[in-house]
């Protein structure tokens, strides 16, 4: 089993890429009011093109199959820069060091971009404890939403 960073120059990456991208809009179609999973993976596929990725994918691969991916952006709030976990997936059970390995390219990826912190964007309490249990991630903010009302047109 392997970890790799799909970018243009990885000559395995246009190989996965379609993979990834099977995978990125299942999610995301499974998980509620994360947008459109097309412009997600618009997103993924121009940044996968980009000299300098705002976007970046990171998969772990097993006999030529994608069996896990992380999918992460480079965003900044009030001058502070950090890394934003998108999308997290894992089939199954996978070695721990694999598992740290991925995020370890992650934190690579953003500390190489000027990034001082990672944020993940977490749905239910057991990824919660995953993020904290593996990586040392913290509880710093809730985000809780609410759907805007749209106005009838008479």
């Amino acid at each position: 089993m392997t970890i790799t960073t799909l970018h243009r120059g990885n000559p395995v990456a246009r190989d996965l890429m379609p993979q990834l991208l099977a995978r990125v809009r299942t999610l995301s179609e499974q998980l509620e009011g994360v947008g459109d999973p097309g412009i997600l993976c618009r997103s993924i596929e121009l940044n996968f093109m980009a000299p300098d990725p705002q976007i970046i994918a990171i998969v772990a691969v097993d006999d030529g199959r994608v069996v896990g991916h992380t999918v992460c952006s480079l965003d900044q709030w009030l001058g502070h820069k950090y890394v934003m976990v998108l999308q997290y997936q894992l089939d199954g059970a996978l070695p721990r060091e694999i598992v740290r390995k991925q995020m370890a390219k992650v934190e690579e990826w953003g500390r190489n971009h000027g990034a001082v912190e990672l944020r993940a964007l977490v749905t239910g309490d057991t990824l919660e404890r995953a993020y904290r249990a593996f990586y040392g991630f913290q509880r710093k903010q809730v985000l809780i939403t609410r759907p805007i009302p749209q106005r009838q047109e008479a």
